[in-house]
């Protein structure tokens, strides 16, 4: 029986310590410079999270995805460079059809780039709100280049830390996405300034920042150690299932009003 998905963790991998990563006896084994072989069973897993070039054997993706299991690459740095996610779930005949409609509009790009950008000021806005920032400029790059200045200096978080904590938030998020069940012929018309990864970072910044935000103080009287810094912000990081939920129950309205238009 497979562990309940609350019950199941990430399991990262470095380039500069892994060797090799196969799959034995439905756990994925790694082989790390100067270490014992260590097994992690696929059904403790949430995802896997891999930074650099880490060597997966040809049998660790297929493995995964059949356990719903979903796969993440990094650069080295941290930035996320893509993933690979279970076809469990299956394309929403409404939303296809909605979609459908949507694309024949001669204006459709403009119509979506006014929408996201209305979603992003919103969610920008109850940030603003909770954290008591005034913002001179309101343009979403400058008031998240204050934003972020402000939690540096609040919560002690060096920027490299941030921008780790940013992708895996991204990474969580774009998993919930891919399983929402847009259809894949819809993003590969989007252009590359509203690529999915784009937008879901624009819009899972703000969420973020606000959880920052909310255990600042906790943060650096708590976590002095990067890793457990890292641990007790990620389990405090919001639902990504449910997040996504409300953005595609609010997109599925913006597309029903749209062809009534």
């Amino acid at each position: 029986m497979s562990a309940n998905l609350a019950d199941r963790v990430p399991l990262v991998l470095s380039a500069s310590a892994v060797v090799k990563v196969r799959i034995d006896n439905q756990a994925v084994r790694v082989h790390a410079h100067n270490r014992a072989d260590q097994w992690f069973p696929l059904k403790r897993l949430s995802e896997l999270r891999c930074y650099g070039e880490v060597a997966l054997g040809p049998d660790v993706l297929p493995h995964c995805l059949r356990r719903g299991i979903g796969v993440h690459w990094f650069e080295a740095a941290g930035q996320w460079l893509g993933w690979a996610v279970p076809a469990s779930a299956k394309v929403d005949p409404d939303i296809e059809h909605l979609l459908l409609e949507f694309l024949g509009l001669p204006d459709w790009q403009t119509r979506l780039q006014y929408f996201i950008a209305a979603q992003e000021r919103h969610l920008m806005r109850g940030f603003l709100n909770q954290s008591r920032l005034h913002a001179n400029d309101m343009r979403p790059d400058a008031v998240r280049a204050q934003a972020l200045a402000a939690i540096q200096m609040s919560a002690n978080l060096g920027q490299v830390f941030i921008m780790q904590l940013r992708h895996v938030m991204l990474a969580r998020v774009a998993i919930a996405w891919a399983a929402a069940g847009l259809p894949a012929a819809f993003t590969t018309k989007l252009p590359k300034r509203m690529a999915p990864t784009e937008l879901l970072a624009n819009l899972t910044d703000w969420k973020l920042f606000s959880v920052v935000w909310q255990v600042r103080a906790r943060i650096d009287r708590i976590c002095r150690d990067p890793v457990d810094r890292l641990a007790f912000i990620e389990r405090h990081l919001p639902d990504t299932d449910r997040l996504v939920a409300d953005w595609m129950r609010n997109f599925c309205h913006w597309l029903a009003q749209q062809s009534h238009e």
